[in-house]
């Protein structure tokens, strides 16, 4: 069993939490409005918010954006289906954002705005806000629909402001944390490749894998209607990105009843090595 991090106690209740926004940019009339309903939050000085319209002219736009969103503690993924659609927001940020989730380093919330299937996405098993997930454009006062929204995020930072900080981590307890390897983009090659050669990929298998490696089926919207090669390549980058150690090392697991000997076998323990596992 790997120990746990320990970290030093938490900077000052009082200072303020910064927030990102994440979203795509047909949805900013929403986005603006869902900004005037933490205005309190902000007057209080309880939060900073930040999106990309806050970017100043000459500045590097791509900079500004990964400073902010690498130091945000709070991360609002604003959803919708232009979010879904958008490569940037889906591909970058979110990758990101779920990595910064994983960590402890940041809360993501999704706040699901228009009416989309997002089931299966990346976020899927994340508390979504407002209440019931039900979208935002869906309630008959919008108004109830934000403040709710509102209600969500001033839980989660009063929630944060009582943990301490990822970065406040003390010169004492830092022998105690241990150090992972993570996975590089060769790793996820190989176990993609191995994951199509064994046959798990296959249509009539694939949700037997899913439950021995402790994934929900019907929570993967890509578990049917693809290839063998895209259902491989979906699942070991989704999990690789929201950060999965255990149900990779199922997988390998699984590989290795197929791949017993070999190269394909040193791969395989070799991946399990910098999983901890």
């Amino acid at each position: 069993m790997r120990p746990k991090k320990v970290m030093s106690i938490s900077i000052s209740a009082t200072r303020s939490i910064e927030i990102f926004f994440s979203y795509a940019h047909k949805d900013e009339e929403l986005k603006n409005e869902l900004v005037k309903h933490l205005s309190i939050l902000k007057r209080q000085g309880v939060i900073t918010a930040w999106h990309d319209r806050e970017i100043t002219a000459g500045t590097e736009w791509a900079g500004e954006i990964d400073t902010h969103l690498n130091a945000a503690r709070v991360i609002l993924l604003l959803i919708s289906s232009d979010f879904l659609a958008s490569d940037y927001c889906y591909d970058i940020e979110l990758v990101q954002a779920m990595k910064r989730h994983a960590t402890g380093e940041a809360c993501v919330i999704p706040i699901i705005l228009r009416e989309v299937d997002w089931k299966g996405a990346v976020f899927g098993k994340l508390q979504a806000l407002p209440k019931n997930a039900d979208p935002v454009a869906s309630w008959v006062n919008r108004d109830q629909a934000f403040a709710d929204v509102a209600r969500g995020i001033r839980k989660a930072v009063e929630e944060l402001k009582q943990q301490p900080t990822p970065q406040a981590i003390s010169q004492f307890s830092s022998s105690f944390i241990e150090i992972e390897q993570e996975l590089n983009a060769n790793d996820l090659e190989i176990l993609t490749e191995l994951l199509i050669r064994s046959g798990r990929a296959e249509y009539s298998a694939r949700k037997a894998l899913c439950i021995k490696a402790g994934i929900e089926p019907n929570q993967l919207g890509f578990l049917r209607q693809s290839t063998d090669t895209d259902f491989s390549l979906e699942l070991i980058n989704y999990l690789h990105s929201i950060d999965d150690k255990q149900a990779l090392c199922k997988i390998c697991k699984e590989l290795e009843v197929v791949f017993k000997r070999g190269r394909y076998a040193a791969d395989l323990e070799n991946i399990k090595s910098k999983l901890n596992f």
